[in-house]
């Protein structure tokens, strides 16, 4: 395994746990606590795998996130 695909495998274990994080603050909000007490732990998780995946030129995730992260900002 080249150094690439170690980084992109490094950083799709970090991305799985940064999405569980943010799976965990999205169900507190459905449970019924504040979405302002939990929005910079979804937004975290979203822009770090945005710059992850732009860092390691996987364009199209890159432009997923880049979507989903302004789509959660408007909720703000």
């Amino acid at each position: 395994m080249d150094e690439m695909d170690e980084l992109k495998e490094s950083f799709l274990i970090e991305a799985g746990e940064l999405l569980v994080e943010a799976e965990g603050a999205l169900l507190l909000i459905e449970k019924g606590e504040s979405f302002s007490s939990h929005y910079d732990a979804i937004f975290r998780a979203l822009h770090s795998i945005k710059g992850g995946a732009g860092m390691l030129g996987m364009i199209g995730i890159q432009d997923c996130l880049h979507e989903a992260e302004s789509r959660f900002q408007s909720f703000k």
